[in-house]
């Protein structure tokens, strides 16, 4: 009689992902099996070097705008003036037209809910920096500690994912522009996302989170590529056990 190799948990499951985020949907993607151990199983994920630096960094921002320090991480430096402008903006502005490092929820759908409202809650969108430049634009901020290059197309859905959020959000926007600031390498990236290209978008994104929200079936997705830095394999906590490691 053969026996399967496959860990517990790859078939059917009575559990399901109950929420969505850009996040989760990347893992989704990329093996449903850790999207069920992380996000169904909640098994604590080891935070990296990597990943821990770049929450300091957003931490080391969110301080400065907000006032909480006078002194500016060396993390930031090439991004100084814009810092100082957004601390400048965080003194005049009311806590709804400048937020940093909010988090915007939904429901099923689609309508904003409040971010404790945990049975309730479909998607959540992290943004580290929205403000509202006029009653009909947004500008919303991702400060990116890591690299750029090579992840092009990651980085640019986020901004359609900060378009769509943004619409739902603020009613009467017209225009949402987008900014990636990459402080390891002084640069900055912009897109603006109007009301035709969000709709288009706002369609991917629920459709996706909808097949990943109805999905009870994570089988993995065992590869070089998806298995290189999985937190759950043999050189991680060894809840999966038919990655590959070279």
């Amino acid at each position: 009689m053969k026996k399967s190799t496959l860990p517990v948990g790859t078939l059917t499951t009575n559990g399901r992902i109950t929420a969505g985020s850009y996040s989760r949907l990347e893992v989704f993607n990329n093996c449903r099996y850790r999207a069920y151990l992380s996000f169904v199983k909640r098994i604590p994920e080891p935070t990296n070097k990597h990943a821990q630096r770049g929450i300091d960094i957003h931490k080391y921002a969110e301080d400065y705008i907000c006032w909480h320090t006078d002194e500016l991480s060396p993390e930031l430096k090439y991004f100084e003036p814009e810092l100082n402008r957004l601390r400048e903006l965080y003194k005049s502005h009311p806590q709804y037209e400048l937020e940093v490092e909010n988090m915007w929820c939904y429901d099923k759908n689609w309508a904003q809910c409040p971010s404790n409202a945990f049975d309730n809650i479909r998607f959540r969108i992290k943004t580290d920096v929205a403000l509202k430049l006029t009653k009909k634009t947004l500008l919303v901020i991702d400060v990116k500690s890591g690299k750029r290059y090579g992840n092009e197309i990651k980085h640019a859905m986020q901004t359609q994912l900060y378009g769509v959020g943004g619409f739902l959000r603020y009613p009467g926007i017209e225009t949402v522009i987008t900014e990636l600031w990459y402080t390891d390498h002084n640069l900055l990236v912009s897109a603006s996302y109007n009301m035709n290209a969000v709709n288009m978008h706002y369609n991917n994104w629920r459709l996706r989170t909808e097949e990943m929200l109805e999905c009870t079936e994570f089988m993995p997705n065992p590869s070089r590529e998806t298995c290189r830095y999985c937190p759950y394999g043999k050189t991680g906590s060894g809840h999966c056990t038919v990655g590959i490691h070279t």
